[in-house]
């Protein structure tokens, strides 16, 4: 890897163009680069997004390969990584102006209260006329930039409408002018973005565990979508993938203007916790043409990386670093940032049956002296909550508990007089206060020689792993 690069990754990244919550990754890219092999050649993005990840594999003179199954993020791939240079000139520009002789309308019918007339109209325009330009490559980037210009005015990336098919939410386009917006970002600004590094890169638009299963590469990336709630990536960007197929001549392909249908390919759903957990171990079953993989994600998830990890260790390779780093992104609410924890594994393929386990990698902490007073938590704190009262009567502190048994939790509010926090899978352990001591009693029934000893395997046995999370967060 270009170690001369790693220092001032953030800035060059910065010619690239990310929205708020799409593009969030640009900030750990420098993380996510150090763990490129010195002698990489090929690198593939399996879930693309915003492109940011695979536009600094190519600054650092990778050949790419990225991937995504969201339309506009997929055009997005062939106008920024895929594209080696061209761009659009002033006359390619007044070209895209001819008289709308097919008296397309769809924009202005669908999205005038939303966009603007005006703007739809600029819209229609550039969707009769792009078949006029020279080449596939031009009409892409004419239609990204388009669609670019619109996402650049939303406060957020994800869109949804009212009944009244305005944009909810504070988005108003009264003050935007798309046509001179359109011609400024395509030519004082998208050719600073685009580029060749003398090597050949492809993007593509199908499921990324059939992607895994036809490269052969030096490095996968992966950053699938998370199992968080009220995580609705497909439903939230629908509108862009609506826009673009208007702008590629495919109006009737766009069945509802207005709803979360993305019309996607075929795929497995990494959005929801079970069809996530089987997409992963398939993922990894076919990803054995990459010699290391590197992978993202969020601890806020419904599937805990310790999961990953196992299916990982026993589809693919050996777990060979592990990287947690609190973070604040952007969110919708009025608070507007949220603190949240990103974790960077990174997986080297090895031949044969997968050996060692989830917690290979954790590592231990050195002895620490308490002080007289110190903080504890109390995990499945249980009804009696013994390890509370054996705290409280060394002058401990408690500062959180957790229990998902509500019959208990009431027991113990009316013993300590606080009411313990729900299921600690759901927890975000960068929420939890700072302590001294972590007390928990997970239950043991996976591993109990009265029971069936499934361990990891059982549901209940992974419960440990949530102490182990907590205790390096």
């Amino acid at each position: 890897m270009r170690t001369d690069l790693l220092g001032y990754l953030t800035e060059l990244l910065a010619l690239y163009p990310a929205k708020g919550l799409y593009g969030h990754k640009r900030d750990l890219a420098h993380r996510i680069f150090k763990h490129v092999p010195a002698d990489a050649k090929t690198f593939v993005d399996a879930f693309g997004g915003s492109g940011i990840i695979s536009y600094g594999a190519k600054l650092h003179g990778l050949s790419v390969r990225c991937n995504d199954i969201m339309g506009f993020a997929s055009l997005r791939l062939r106008a920024q990584i895929q594209n080696d240079g061209i761009i659009l000139t002033d006359s390619d520009i007044d070209l895209l102006k001819s008289p709308n002789s097919d008296k397309q309308d769809y924009c202005e019918r669908w999205y005038g209260k939303a966009i603007g007339v005006d703007n739809c109209q600029y819209l229609d325009l550039l969707a009769a006329n792009l078949c006029k330009l020279d080449c596939d490559a031009k009409r892409e980037v004419a239609t990204y930039i388009a669609v670019l210009c619109i996402m650049s005015r939303m406060n957020y990336c994800a869109v949804t409408f009212s009944p009244l098919k305005i944009f909810t939410g504070y988005r108003h386009f009264h003050d935007f002018d798309l046509q001179s917006a359109f011609r400024q970002y395509a030519i004082e600004e998208f050719p600073l973005s685009v580029f060749a590094n003398g090597k050949v890169h492809q993007a593509t638009r199908k499921d990324a565990v059939d992607l895994a299963g036809e490269v052969d590469a030096d490095v996968m990336y992966i950053d699938s979508p998370y199992c968080s709630p009220g995580g609705k990536y497909a439903h939230d960007h629908a509108f862009y993938d609506k826009l673009t197929l208007i702008l590629e001549g495919k109006p009737e392909q766009v069945h509802n203007p207005y709803n979360g249908a993305a019309g996607l390919p075929a795929h497995l759903d990494f959005s929801k916790r079970n069809t996530a957990l089987m997409a992963f171990a398939k993922l990894f079953m076919r990803a054995k043409g990459c010699r290391r993989i590197i992978l993202s994600y969020n601890t806020t998830s419904a599937i805990s990386p310790y999961e990953i990890v196992r299916l990982a260790e026993q589809h693919y390779g050996k777990l060979v670093s592990w990287e947690e780093i609190a973070t604040i992104r952007p969110t919708t609410s009025d608070k507007g940032l949220k603190k949240t924890g990103e974790v960077i594994l990174v997986f080297d393929r090895y031949e044969g049956k997968p050996v060692g386990s989830p917690l290979a990698f954790i590592g231990g902490r050195p002895r620490i002296e308490l002080p007289d007073q110190f903080r504890f938590i109390d995990l499945f704190c249980g009804g009696m909550g013994a390890m509370h009262l054996v705290g409280k009567r060394l002058g401990a502190k408690c500062v959180f508990s957790s229990e998902i048994y509500r019959p208990a939790c009431k027991n113990y509010e009316k013993n300590y007089g606080v009411y313990p926090a729900g299921d600690i899978t759901k927890i975000n352990a960068w929420d939890i206060p700072e302590h001294e001591i972590l007390c928990g009693g997970f239950p043991c029934q996976a591993f109990s020689l009265a029971g069936p000893q499934k361990g990891f395997v059982d549901q209940r046995g992974l419960l440990f792993l949530e102490i182990v999370h907590i205790a390096r967060a």
